[in-house]
């Protein structure tokens, strides 16, 4: 499984590969997620293409956000349960969360 520094590296070697395009589209992840409005009748779809590490960064920016006490709720949608397990474990150790989050 991926932990945080797997997930500041994978970062630095696309930000190496992509340069600067690379940082605005993770900053625009961490907008989406952390900064814009969501709720019952709002969902947040980032058009990112598949491979440029959109759920490392994600499971990296939400445990970010906790640690800063953010309080907010994320739905994460996964396609297999091995999927969902791994992001709350990776969000869990990046958070230092005993439980899960």
């Amino acid at each position: 499984m991926t932990d945080y520094s797997d997930a500041e590296s994978i970062h630095h070697d696309f930000v190496a590969a992509y340069g600067s395009a690379y940082v605005q589209l993770v900053e625009h992840l961490r907008r989406r997620l952390i900064d814009f409005e969501t709720g019952e009748n709002h969902f947040a779809v980032v058009p990112i293409e598949a491979g440029l590490g959109k759920s490392i960064q994600s499971d990296r920016l939400i445990a970010e956000a906790i640690l800063q006490g953010n309080r907010r709720r994320f739905l994460i949608v996964k396609k297999f349960i091995t999927d969902v397990e791994m992001t709350v474990d990776r969000i869990n150790r990046i958070a230092d969360c005993d439980g899960d989050v």
